[in-house]
């Protein structure tokens, strides 16, 4: 390589990172400073029914507060609604026997700002997301081991919606922190 083409390479490359930087790119999975810890733990998780929304929430508060645990200041307060779980037959055999299901888990993120109403009065929404998961597992002959399967997937389904979560709301408290909207 002549030293003409490792200079302009380096210089492109430069460059580009001059740019990123410039832009005001950061990256989210970066370490987290000291304020962006002390934003979860302003963040109350509510309630959420049923098992599943139990174990969500679980996943939601090890997330969000670490072994800290959430400030007494409640700034916002985090609603999940209409966790659903749906079941799609994918393998169907030629005697309609089904060999893998599709498990679909979803639910609506509501994140409300306890410090400002709506005209109603009412604690006003900041950010709503409607968050989904998608993920499969097999139907074996034995019951137990389908059941177990189950169960894996859905632990696995909703620890990628607490991820979804924690990311969405990174993202919306750094735009805070940066005075964006």
């Amino acid at each position: 390589m002549s030293l003409f083409k490792r200079f302009s390479a380096v210089f492109l490359c430069t460059l580009l990172l001059a740019t990123a930087a410039g832009c005001g790119f950061s990256p989210l999975y970066a370490v987290r400073t000291q304020t962006a810890i002390e934003a979860f733990r302003d963040i109350t998780i509510a309630n959420i029914p049923e098992r599943a929304g139990q174990q969500l929430r679980n996943l939601l508060i090890d997330k969000l507060y670490g072994s800290a645990g959430p400030s007494g200041q409640n700034r916002y307060r985090l609603v999940v609604n209409d966790l659903q779980e749906r079941e799609t037959s994918m393998g169907v055999q030629k005697d309609a026997t089904v060999t893998r299901i599709q498990l679909r888990v979803s639910g609506e993120f509501i994140l409300h700002d306890l410090h400002n109403t709506d005209a109603d009065g009412n604690p006003a929404v900041v950010l709503q997301r409607r968050l989904r998961t998608l993920n499969s597992y097999n139907v074996l002959d034995n019951l137990y081991a389908t059941r177990i399967s189950r169960q894996n997937i859905l632990d696995i389904s909703l620890n990628e919606l607490a991820d979804q979560a924690v990311t969405e709301l990174s993202l919306f408290l750094k735009r805070q922190e940066n005075g964006q909207q």
